[in-house]
């Protein structure tokens, strides 16, 4: 798929860990806790970006990092912010130049001041405990994700998809935790809420230039056609669904088609088709952070079965498959584009 359409979800195969933030001599409550975090951000080496970022943005985010407002921020590295970069193909000086997105990145890793301080453990706690609450709300207005990860024996907190490598970086007014991977937040640039799902895909897979999702398509239309089965086409074009759709991509079918020894025809011909693209198919609208929530659940789709909801390498993974582009917004739903065609069994 063109890199174009991949903004939410650029960093989605790609893990920084950088190592320590802070020297354990320096990573010291009471030292900390003299500093703002804006003063802490300013004042080290491994958020130099960061600190560019919030400088060139809107300064009432610079007067709110170094203000009196409990606040818990999410910060990422330098290698994190190196990371987008490079997946954006653009240098630091264009992304501090881009007020406009750092005035919309920047204030979703800071949760909304109603929240307040959130500490590492009580953030673990309620991910484990109360999965509905663990939706928080940003100062962009955008909510995140916190779940957990169970990593060599210990949990791990995500928020999204980002990974908390360093919890609980006291300031006085409230707590950094560090992560590896810029947030980014939704929705998708392929969004079109004027349009159904039905729309969408059949818009892409007819576009001039860099078509996408045409084995989809041709899928869609065969197994809606047939005796019995579901109407697949017409449940994505009911202006009143509320459906989840995850997309394979044809590099996705392409793949499923080599290791199965089959031709495009075979597929669409099998018996076997209407159930297959049901798997990929939630009777419910889940957006990108309830799927992020669902770290290690399940969701239930119209085949019927249920497919394992994961957080791995950074990336939002349902049943084996990456999603590698999240929250297409839709007027009936949402779709998420995966790279591997879905064979759940319950």
């Amino acid at each position: 798929m063109n890199t174009k359409y991949a903004l939410p979800m650029v960093l989605a195969g790609s893990v920084m860990l950088s190592g320590c933030w802070l020297d354990d001599d320096d990573n010291d409550s009471a030292d900390a806790a003299t500093q703002t975090i804006l003063e802490i951000a300013v004042e080290n080496e491994n958020t130099t970006i960061l600190e560019e970022a919030v400088l060139a943005a809107d300064p009432t985010i610079a007067e709110l990092l170094g203000g009196d407002d409990e606040l818990t921020v999410f910060a990422p590295t330098d290698a994190a912010f190196q990371a987008l970069l490079d997946d954006l193909g653009i240098t630091a000086e264009e992304l501090l130049a881009n007020t406009a997105l750092l005035n919309a990145v920047l204030p979703y890793h800071v949760l909304a001041t109603s929240v307040g301080e959130v500490k590492a453990d009580s953030a673990i706690s309620v991910a484990q405990n109360a999965p509905a609450e663990s939706l928080v709300p940003t100062v962009n207005g955008k909510d995140v994700a916190l779940s957990i990860s169970e990593e060599s024996g210990e949990n791990v907190l995500y928020v999204n998809t980002s990974r908390v490598t360093v919890t609980d970086v006291d300031a006085t007014n409230g707590v950094i935790h560090l992560i590896d991977k810029v947030l980014l937040p939704p929705p998708s640039d392929l969004s079109d809420t004027d349009s159904t799902i039905a729309e969408i895909v059949t818009a892409l897979a007819n576009a001039e230039q860099d078509a996408e999702f045409t084995i989809l398509l041709d899928a869609l239309l065969e197994a809606s056609g047939r005796m019995g089965a579901t109407d697949l086409v017409a449940a994505a074009s009911d202006p009143d669904a509320a459906l989840t759709v995850f997309a394979p991509t044809d590099a996705a079918f392409a793949t499923l088609l080599a290791d199965q020894g089959l031709t495009a025809e075979q597929l669409l011909a099998s018996p076997d088709l209407p159930g297959i693209l049901e798997q990929h198919i939630l009777g419910t609208t889940i957006d990108s952070l309830t799927a992020y929530a669902s770290n290690g659940g399940t969701v239930a789709n119209l085949a019927g079965t249920t497919l394992n909801v994961d957080i791995q390498n950074n990336a939002l993974v349902i049943e084996g498959s990456n999603v590698t582009e999240a929250q297409v917004e839709a007027s009936n739903g949402v779709i998420h584009v995966i790279d591997k065609v879905i064979f759940a069994v319950d």
